[in-house]
Formats: structure tokens, C-alpha cells, sequence
């Protein structure tokens, strides 16, 4: 009997001792692992911030980098070639246009750059003339046509350009027609034919017309006329 419990014992440690020992290489095993993986990942960790160090180092360090080709430069203002206008020429001379009375010489002064001159025969009664237009009777439409003209020269942009804009063309010569069929002059133009009125004062308008478009597109133009207009 008592031989049996030994037996027994002794099978019981035995199995125990032998259920101990297969446990023990798989909590070795286990515990190799954890310390593997947990090694891995501290690697991994330390690869990474390795990593984020020479990424961080390589864009924020530019000292050795290329900037690109050299700039040149300024030294100077740029260098252009100048641009020359030509001369503004004044109106043809060889026309009369002799207003009656009081008898100034309108497009004559204009072509001689006699403008202040004109304006004051006009407005004023300056000698020669001894009446202003309107105390002549004078057309305004001649009037305005002449004193618009006058202010362009001068470069009295906005005055010449009121007065301009109220011109209509043709302007009246002053001719009539006669009992006989004949056409003369009026008092208001020294000349003989009509044709011939209507050419230079449609001349006076073009010119005048063309220096107005010309400050228009270049609000500091000043006529480059061939000498100073007389003020």
C-alpha cells in the first residue's frame, strides 16, 4: 500500500516536472520575441529620426547649394534712342484772308505764328485795326474758327478747344448774288471766289483740328513749330 502511494507520488512530480519544462521554452520563446520586436522597434525608431534629421538638414541647409546664373546688375538708366517729331508746320503761306471791317489779315498772321497778335485784333482792336470783330459785325462762326486757331497755336488747350467745338463747316464767306448774276465779295472777305474762301478757312480748320487731336493723345504736346509763335 504504501509502496503504491509512492508510486503515485512519484508519478505526480513526474508529470509536473515534465509540464513545467515544455512550458518553459515557450515562455522563453515569448519573451525572446517581446525582446526582439520591442529592439525592431526602437531601431525603427531610431531610423526614422535618423532620417527626419538628414531631410530636416538638406532643406534648411542652402549654404552649399547652386543659386542659379548671376544676376547683372542695374548700373545705369537703360539706354534708348532718342525719338525726334518733326516740326509742327505753321499754315501756307500766300493766302489772304483779309476779314472786312476791320480788316485784319487772320490767315496771314496765323502762317507767320503772329497768334497773340490775331488775338488781340480780334478781341482787342489792336493796331492796325481800329474795332474788334463783333463791334465789326463779323460772322461768329469766322470768329470762332479764327480765335480757335489762335488759342491752338498758343497752346491754350482748353479755350481753343470750346471754341473749335462750336465751328460748323463750311463757313460763310460773305458772298452774294447780285441783280446781274454776278457773285462779289461782301464786306466780310477779300476774296473772289467762293471756292477759293472755302479752301483756306476749310485749311484753317484742318490745321487747328489736328494740333487739338494731337494734345488729346499726348495731354503734355506743345506745337513744335519751325520758330516760337508769338504770344
Amino acid at each position: 500500500m504504501a509502496l503504491r502511494h509512492r508510486q503515485q507520488a512519484s508519478v505526480h512530480i513526474t508529470t509536473a516536472t515534465t509540464a513545467r519544462a515544455a512550458a518553459f521554452p515557450l515562455l522563453a520563446l515569448l519573451l525572446f520575441l517581446a525582446a526582439a520586436c520591442g529592439g525592431g522597434s526602437g531601431g525603427s525608431g531610431g531610423g526614422t529620426g535618423a532620417t527626419d534629421s538628414t531631410v530636416a538638414a538638406a532643406t534648411t541647409d542652402t549654404t552649399n547649394q547652386p543659386g542659379g546664373p548671376p544676376q547683372t546688375p542695374l548700373t545705369g538708366p537703360l539706354q534708348t534712342t532718342p525719338t525726334t517729331r518733326a516740326n509742327d508746320p505753321y499754315l501756307p503761306v500766300g493766302v489772304v484772308d483779309q476779314v472786312f471791317p476791320p480788316g485784319t489779315k487772320a490767315f496771314e498772321l496765323l502762317a507767320a505764328g503772329n497768334c497773340g497778335p490775331l488775338l488781340r485784333q480780334v478781341e482787342q482792336a489792336e493796331a492796325p485795326t481800329t474795332a474788334t470783330w463783333k463791334e465789326g459785325g463779323v460772322p461768329d462762326q469766322l470768329t470762332l474758327l479764327y480765335t480757335a486757331a489762335a488759342h491752338a497755336c498758343l497752346a491754350h488747350w482748353s479755350i481753343a478747344q470750346t471754341d473749335f467745338q462750336q465751328v460748323k463747316l463750311p463757313i460763310d464767306c460773305g458772298f452774294r448774288v447780285t441783280s446781274d448774276g454776278l457773285t462779289i465779295p461782301n464786306w466780310s472777305s477779300s476774296f473772289t471766289k467762293v471756292a477759293d474762301c472755302h479752301t483756306a478757312r476749310t485749311l484753317v480748320y484742318n490745321w487747328t483740328k489736328g494740333l487739338l487731336a494731337a494734345h488729346r493723345a499726348d495731354p503734355k504736346f506743345v506745337p513744335n513749330f519751325p520758330t516760337p509763335p508769338k504770344p
